[in-house]
């Protein structure tokens, strides 16, 4: 079976039950053609994709051993917004905010993911959580986000990194395949 990796920052549940009772109320109003599965919520860092089993161990020793070199932190989530052409978005997401070891953190693990041979992104990291895939109304979408009441604000802290595997036929789709705590310490 071939699997895709990634490794995120996994989105707590209550943060991920605000959110899907946000998604069932905007369901009415906006057609996309997939809904994220409210366990399949998380922050991307980076994107494996395939990769032998080799690789994915190599990146976890490395990440491992990374992880405990950043302290925990907060996250706040709420703001909604999109990727993609206005009229018809291929991404809706809930946008996070977070201090400088947010960057810092997905700066290293993408460094790390470099140096073993997986491609790094070359556009600037925009951190959020994907909550629909895939504009198909016939209306435009700034015209119809605007009957859609605002998503609530959320916050946490982020404790682990998960390294992710795909499963692309079940739904919840994402498995956590391993975790790697953080330091015990709180940045700011």
């Amino acid at each position: 079976m071939d699997f895709h990796y990634f490794l995120a920052l996994p989105v707590p549940a209550e943060a991920g039950e605000t959110i899907a009772q946000w998604k069932q109320k905007a369901k009415s109003s906006l057609s996309f053609k997939k809904w994220v599965h409210k366990n399949d919520y998380h922050i991307t860092l980076f994107f494996l994709g395939a990769a032998s089993q080799e690789a994915v161990d190599g990146v976890s020793h490395a990440i491992r051993r990374q992880s405990r070199e950043f302290p925990r932190f907060s996250l706040k989530a709420g703001k909604t917004g999109f990727f993609g052409r206005p009229e018809a978005p291929k991404i809706l997401w809930a946008g996070v905010e977070g201090p400088q070891v947010l960057q810092q953190l997905q700066s290293r693990v993408s460094e790390t993911c470099g140096s073993f041979g997986f491609s790094k992104e070359t556009r600037p990291y925009h951190p959020h959580i994907t909550i629909a895939r895939k504009w198909q109304g016939n209306d435009s979408f700034p015209s119809r986000i605007e009957t859609v009441p605002p998503l609530k604000s959320m916050k946490w802290t982020v404790e682990e990194v998960v390294l992710y595997r795909t499963h692309w036929h079940t739904e919840p789709k994402y498995e956590a395949v391993e975790k790697f705590p953080l330091a015990d310490d709180i940045g700011k």
